[in-house]
C-alpha cells in the first residue's frame, strides 16, 4: 500500500516536472527542479524517482542531491507534501500511525541503468535532432549532406573528456576538452557497445573508436537493420546512414562479419583499388563465399559520402552496388581486374 501512495503523489506531481518521463519498473526521469539542471542545454534531464525497497527516493545526477519521495513533494509543492503525509501516515480514525522513515541512505546508492544505451547516451551527449539548426554539429552534418532523417541517430557531444566514464582506460587518451560528433555502436539487444567520435573542425585524428565493451564487435546501426533484407556492410558509419539497410563495421570488425549472424549481405568497400590493405580484406571476403562490390572504373570518389557530395543520389549509389556486385569465381576474376595494387 505504501508504494502505491508513492506512485499516486509521484503522477500528481508530475505536472510540475520538466520533461517528465515514466521510464518503467519505478523509475522516473526529469529535469532536476532543485537545481533547474543545465540552463543551457534544456533537454538535459537528471533527476530521477526510482523505487528502493518498497519506498521511492530522489537522486540528481547534476547537483547530487539525493532525499525521500516526502521531503521532495516538500520541496516541489507544499500542498500536495501535506496531503501525501495525510495518507501514508495517518490512520483514517486521525490516530497518527507510526511513522518509518526510510533510509536517507539509499538516495546515494542509486544510479541510472547504464545499460540501457538511450538513457546512458541522453545524459552524456545531445541528439541532434534536439538541437537548433544553427548549432555546430548541424552545420557539420548538413555540410556532409547527411539526411535529416538520420539525425535522431547522431549525437553531439561538447567535452570528449567527459567520455571516459564508459570505459576508464581512455582516461589518459581523451585529455583534451574538444567537441564532436557521436555516433553510437548499439547491439541487437539495444545494448551500448561502443561509439566513433568524428572531428569536425578539421582534427588531425578525424575519427575516435572508443569500446565500451571491450570484446564486443563495433557495429554502427545493428539496432535499426532488418536482418531479413539484404544488407550492404560498409567501412564508415557516416556511409552507412546514406544506404538502405545498412550497418558499419568498424577496425577489426570488418574481417568478422560472420560472428554478426547475418544472412543476406553484400560487403561494400571502399573504393581503394590500390590500397593493398583493402585489396587484401575483399580477396579474403570472396574466399569466404560472401557478395562483395567492386567499384567500376567510371566512379573516382573513395566512399559513398565522397559520392553523394559530387552529386549521386541514393538510389544512383546502391544501383551501381547491385550492378557491381560478385561472388564465387565470378568475383574472383573481376577482383583480378579490379585490383590495382
Amino acid at each position: 500500500m505504501s508504494l502505491f501512495i508513492d506512485l499516486k503523489y509521484i503522477h500528481m506531481v508530475s505536472v510540475k516536472l520538466d520533461r517528465f518521463q515514466d521510464k518503467g519498473n519505478y523509475l522516473f526521469n526529469f529535469r532536476c527542479p532543485i537545481c533547474g539542471d543545465s540552463e543551457r542545454k534544456k533537454n538535459k534531464m537528471r533527476g530521477y524517482l526510482y523505487r528502493k525497497d518498497n519506498d521511492m527516493f530522489y537522486r540528481c545526477h547534476n547537483c547530487d542531491h539525493g532525499t525521500t519521495l516526502g521531503k521532495f513533494l516538500e520541496r516541489v509543492d507544499h500542498l500536495i507534501y501535506k496531503e501525501y503525509v495525510m495518507e501514508k501516515f495517518v490512520k483514517k480514525d486521525d490516530k497518527p500511525e507510526p511513522k518509518k522513515e526510510p533510509n536517507p541512505e539509499y538516495a546515494f546508492d542509486f544510479k541510472p541503468d547504464f545499460d540501457k544505451p538511450a538513457r546512458l547516451i541522453d545524459n552524456l551527449m545531445d541528439r541532434l535532432d534536439t538541437l537548433h539548426s544553427e548549432h555546430e554539429a548541424i552545420r557539420y552534418a548538413n555540410s556532409r549532406l547527411i539526411p535529416e532523417s538520420q539525425f535522431h541517430r547522431l549525437y553531439y557531444v561538447d567535452d570528449i573528456r567527459t567520455l571516459s566514464q564508459l570505459n576508464t582506460k581512455y582516461t589518459e587518451a581523451l585529455n583534451i576538452k574538444q567537441p564532436r560528433l557521436s555516433l553510437p555502436f548499439i547491439d541487437r539487444d539495444g545494448q551500448l557497445t561502443g561509439m566513433a567520435l568524428r572531428g569536425m573542425r578539421g582534427e588531425k585524428l578525424r575519427y575516435i573508436n572508443l569500446k565500451v565493451k571491450e570484446n564486443d564487435l563495433q557495429v554502427f546501426g545493428m539496432d535499426e537493420v532488418n536482418t531479413n533484407k539484404e544488407i550492404y556492410v560498409v567501412e564508415g558509419p557516416i556511409d552507412s546512414l546514406f544506404l538502405d539497410n545498412a550497418i558499419a563495421c568498424v577496425g577489426t570488425a570488418f574481417g568478422k562479419v560472420d560472428k554478426l549472424g547475418l544472412t543476406y549481405f553484400t560487403m561494400v568497400f571502399d573504393n581503394q583499388p590500390r590500397n593493398k590493405e583493402v585489396c587484401n580484406l575483399i580477396h579474403k571476403q570472396i574466399k569466404l563465399g560472401n557478395k562483395v562490390c567492386l567499384w567500376p572504373d567510371h566512379v573516382e570518389e573513395k566512399d559513398i559520402n565522397d559520392m553523394i557530395l559530387s552529386g549521386l543520389t541514393t538510389g544512383e549509389i546502391q544501383s551501381i552496388i547491385n550492378a557491381n556486385t560478385y561472388q564465387g569465381l565470378a568475383a574472383e576474376l573481376e577482383f583480378t581486374k579490379w585490383r590495382k595494387c
